[in-house]
């Protein structure tokens, strides 16, 4: 049977140290395999063709081994987990993309910079290329939040199609072996709405148990806005990954993160786990020895995640 692999890109930040630390304790308890790729960006003088190979060969030295050096620092611990290195050059996340492709990966796991006012705080220019465009799920974390991938919270707009969503999020528990706090935000003005609501939270809760994912439910009244209201939910139970999904304009195949999703990876410091609503694959319940990625999702041009 074939390896699983979460896959985390490297750039020698304390962003993508915390990312390795999460990395691990996911790893560690699903008895995956790390693969840690660090990323030479061809540009400027590295790029030219003048360049000799005796340098293109120390640089590539010299990254190995500043990244094995790393690794081994925060991975040989108490919690030993299995990793791999990689060094390439390109463009970072055109070949983080391309090798969570081509390693079949369950996941990727990155750093998100860092600020000292909260929400000024933004996601970095290639992380946030990899968050849209991924074909795999991407858990995006800020700090130490090691043992909270255990919890899920799972908001979900119930006058919207969700059955993909609630499918994902199936998927995502178990492979997680995660308990789902399932939410939902209904505006005052639409309190009338409120039995209606409940009972198609009952049809989740139902379908997610007849799946062995133990879950509960939450209507949440609307006193601000719908990302506030979920950072409001995460904090009080002070656990989880808050799992949202990339949109997708009717206009055009390339996958973008709205404001709702924008403003709560921004505001929150726990983690934040995104999905690709066009990968039909399933992922996760499939014998990972018999299962590839698709080339690309069905009428989508693989080129359009590597732009």
């Amino acid at each position: 049977m074939a390896r699983r692999r979460i896959l985390v890109p490297v750039d020698f930040s304390t962003q993508s140290d915390l990312a390795l630390e999460y990395a691990r304790n996911i790893a560690s308890s699903l008895d995956a395999m790390i693969s840690c790729i660090y990323v030479i960006e061809e540009q400027g003088m590295v790029s030219e063709k003048s360049i000799g190979n005796e340098i293109k060969h120390k640089l590539r030295r010299d990254a190995e081994n500043k990244l094995s050096e790393r690794v081994n620092l925060i991975l040989n611990n108490e919690k030993k987990v299995s990793f791999e290195l990689i060094v390439t050059s390109g463009t970072a996340h055109q070949k983080v993309l391309e090798k969570s492709i081509d390693l079949n990966v369950l996941m990727i796991i990155i750093g998100r910079s860092n600020s000292s006012l909260k929400r000024t705080r933004k996601i970095g220019s290639n992380a946030r290329k990899i968050v849209s465009r991924s074909l795999v799920p991407v858990i995006v974390v800020n700090k130490r939040t090691l043992g909270k991938h255990k919890h899920l919270i799972f908001p979900v707009d119930l006058e919207t199609p969700y059955s993909e969503k609630l499918s994902r999020t199936t998927e995502i528990a178990l492979v997680l072996g995660a308990f789902v706090s399932v939410i939902a935000v209904i505006e005052k003005e639409r309190a009338s709405f409120r039995p209606v609501y409940l009972k198609k939270l009952r049809e989740i809760d139902q379908s997610l148990n007849e799946q062995n994912v133990h879950c509960d439910t939450h209507l949440i009244e609307n006193q601000t806005t719908i990302s506030s209201e979920i950072l409001k939910f995460s904090d009080r139970i002070e656990a989880g990954i808050i799992l949202l999904m990339t949109r997708q304009e009717n206009k055009s195949d390339r996958p973008y993160m709205g404001l709702m999703e924008d403003e709560v990876l921004a505001r929150t410091d726990e983690p934040v786990l995104f999905l690709n609503p066009r990968n039909t694959v399933r992922l996760f319940l499939s014998n990972p020895s018999q299962h590839k990625h698709p080339a690309s999702p069905s009428g989508v041009p693989l080129a359009d995640h590597f732009i």
